[in-house]
């Protein structure tokens, strides 16, 4: 499995760094996890990397957590995020720094669900996001946001771990604390101590 998934990010950034070539690109992973990394048309090895993984809300595709100008009869979700926009303006401000969205989209809409459907969850998930964020270097500087049933996600890779990788230097949840309990506080409580 990480060797399919180290080849399809190989090919997809095979092109990075070719001006005028989208910086966006999408594929699938277990079957119903669908992965969009928006990287900089331009990016840049030597320069620093932020990683943000962005699990998506209940009810949302990657689409329309992008967003885009509304038109009459567009679906009120395309509306409600603007990641894409958001990510536009936090590149200008940040200039050269490679600053890089993986959107994260489940076949349910829905990380709460998704981890139901599949109880290895705390396996598949820490897999998925450490693979994904090595392949931008080792002094990456990785996020952790989720929206909504996002923050699931996150608290299913905080599951998978024994302790939080020095690497993840945020975690924010917007309106998102589906699945929390207690027994996250002090492996959280120790990553805020680092």
């Amino acid at each position: 499995m990480r060797s399919i998934l180290c080849l399809t990010l190989f090919f997809s950034f095979a092109s990075a760094g070719q001006k005028g070539k989208s910086g966006i690109d999408s594929f699938r992973v277990h079957g119903d996890v669908k992965i969009t990394i928006d990287k900089p048309a331009v990016f840049s090895s030597p320069r620093k990397t932020i990683v943000v993984f962005y699990a998506l809300p209940n009810g949302n595709t990657t689409n329309q957590t992008m967003g885009k100008k509304m038109q009459p009869g567009d679906d009120w979700h395309f509306d409600i995020q603007h990641i894409k926009a958001q990510t536009g303006f936090v590149r200008r401000q940040l200039g050269k720094i490679n600053f890089v969205v993986i959107y994260l989209e489940n076949s349910f809409k829905s990380w709460p669900l998704w981890k139901q459907k599949h109880p290895e969850f705390r396996s598949l998930i820490p897999h998925l996001v450490d693979s994904i964020s090595y392949l931008f270097g080792a002094d990456r500087k990785v996020y952790l946001n989720g929206h909504s049933g996002g923050g699931s996600f996150i608290f299913g890779y905080l599951a998978g771990v024994s302790k939080v990788p020095g690497y993840i230097k945020r975690i924010s949840f917007l309106d998102s604390n589906y699945g929390y309990d207690s027994t996250y506080y002090p492996k959280i409580k120790e990553w805020l101590l680092l």
